[in-house]
C-alpha cells in the first residue's frame, strides 16, 4: 500500500507546490530558493508518524480507509 501512496504523490507532485515562505519549514522540505515575492516549490519528506496514527487520523476525519 506504501508504493501505491508514494507513487501518487511523485505523479501528482511532479510541477511541483508552492507555499510561502516562514522561518518554521523544515529545510528539507524546500526544494527551491525562495523567490522575490517569498514563495518557495516545497516537497514531501517522510512523515513521522505511525500507521497507528494515521489510523486514528483517519477515524477521527470520519475516513474509513482504504477498501
Amino acid at each position: 500500500m506504501t508504493d501505491n501512496i508514494e507513487q501518487f504523490f511523485d505523479a501528482y507532485l511532479t510541477e511541483g507546490i508552492r507555499s510561502v515562505y516562514a522561518e518554521d519549514v523544515p529545510k528539507d522540505m524546500m526544494a527551491s530558493e525562495v523567490n522575490e515575492d517569498g514563495w518557495y516549490k516545497w516537497k514531501l519528506i517522510r512523515g513521522t508518524m505511525t500507521n497507528g496514527d494515521y489510523e486514528r487520523v483517519a477515524t477521527q476525519c470520519g475516513s474509513n480507509g482504504p477498501g
